[in-house]
């Protein structure tokens, strides 16, 4: 009866005068998902949590933390929520994690009897504390992961061909003169190119460019064998898993959009209507793409070899409208000109400066509507997403209401 009325109290509260999930920085975040973390092994039986170091050459202190709450009853299915695999965008990411464990699972409002939950914070440490999306190497974590080295091979001829546009090898400028001839350029190519194809050779990953955006490696970052680690330990006895990976960039600003890698897979399609409704899942049509060595597609791959039910998912909430052409461009504007200044420097110290804020807020926008937009959706929408996987049995199919308590 306690936690049922400390529950209302809770949720009233954070409608009335919220709760600031947002950290400063990664060292912050961390701490908040160490606190948390805490808190849920003093609340449930069989709780771990910690962290594993990643590799660094300039910083001994970068980890990526865990925290795995198992299943109370029977070991169905795992839901495994990870931020922050391109660094900058795990200040959201975070935070949907923070706010989802204080005011969801440890206040027991999310289903806990056959469903366990696997927190993976901060997959690119780097990155979110150094305010770049790659990691140190500068590789695009989002196009490094897999369960084999054969997506190192792929060859993105566009890509090369659009090197003039994506790869100036010269100090970067914030004068509204390189803007315009930018955004002239990118105009050039559109008139060359669809959006569609366009979008499929800049953002679907290049394995031959080091130096440019969307770079992703030759081979795998050292992140990738820590977190297998634990997917593999944790995952172990359950039967199904649902993968939720947290990014932020892509899309209408503030609103919270699924983006699974295409598939043809007939039960996974099947799977995530069930799950996810009417909810739109935009995976086809020329605002989308895909990509190699995605971490969602990844987890659900390295874990379906096990024989389980595997369903990954990409969240992302949108920032700067880029499914329209100003939007797009001004992403791809800021997103080239922040890797141009950190290979190349800037021609002002106050121009490295401005890349910098601008490249922030395409990933982590400093409007408190923005952030409280990204909370409302995430409250709404996540815990009925994790529901219907709970109502999902083994086989992958939904139980009846008539029979739900059967499965």
């Amino acid at each position: 009866m306690l936690r049922f009325f400390f529950a209302i109290f809770l949720a009233i509260s954070v409608q009335s005068f919220g709760t600031d999930y947002f950290s400063n920085g990664y060292t912050e975040a961390r701490y908040q998902f160490r606190d948390l973390s805490a808190q849920a092994k003093r609340q449930h039986d069989g709780t771990h949590y910690g962290f594993v170091y990643v590799p660094s050459k300039i910083d001994p202190d970068l980890t990526i933390d865990y925290l795995y709450v198992p299943a109370k009853e029977s070991t169905d299915g795992l839901v495994i929520i990870s931020s922050g695999v391109h660094g900058v965008e795990a200040y959201a990411g975070s935070a949907m994690q923070n706010m989802l464990l204080e005011e969801f699972l440890l206040t027991g409002r999310l289903p806990n009897q056959k469903t366990g939950y696997l927190f993976v914070h901060a997959v690119n440490p780097y990155g979110f504390k150094y305010g770049r999306r790659v990691s140190e190497n500068s590789v695009d974590l989002n196009r490094n992961f897999g369960i084999d080295k054969k997506h190192f091979d792929t060859k993105n001829r566009q890509f090369g061909e659009l090197k003039h546009l994506l790869m100036p090898e010269k100090p970067a400028s914030s004068s509204w003169v390189s803007h315009i001839k930018f955004l002239l350029s990118a105009l050039m190519e559109m008139g060359k190119h669809s959006i569609g194809s366009l979008k499929q050779a800049i953002a679907g990953g290049q394995y031959e460019y080091p130096k440019g955006i969307f770079y992703g490696g030759r081979d795998f970052e050292p992140n990738q064998k820590s977190v297998e680690q634990l997917l593999i330990r944790f995952s172990k006895p359950y039967k199904k898993i649902l993968s939720l990976d947290f990014h932020t960039g892509f899309g209408k600003r503030g609103f919270m959009h699924l983006l699974p890698n295409p598939t043809e897979d007939q039960v996974l399609l099947k799977n995530y209507g069930l799950i996810f409704g009417d909810y739109p899942i935009e995976q086809t049509g020329g605002d989308f793409y895909s990509s190699e060595g995605d971490f969602s597609t990844y987890v659900a791959a390295l874990l379906a070899k096990d024989g389980k039910t595997a369903i990954p998912m990409l969240i992302e909430y949108g920032t700067l409208d880029s499914q329209t052409y100003q939007g797009a461009i001004a992403s791809l504007s800021r997103m080239v000109l922040e890797n141009q200044n950190y290979w190349h420097g800037s021609r002002r110290p106050r121009d490295g400066r401005r890349i910098q804020e601008s490249f922030m807020e395409l990933f982590y926008p400093s409007a408190e509507g923005w952030r409280d937009e990204v909370e409302r959706q995430t409250r709404i929408h996540l815990p009925r997403f994790i529901e219907s996987f709970d109502a999902l049995n083994s086989e992958g199919d939904v139980c009846a209401d008539e029979i739900r308590s059967a499965c």
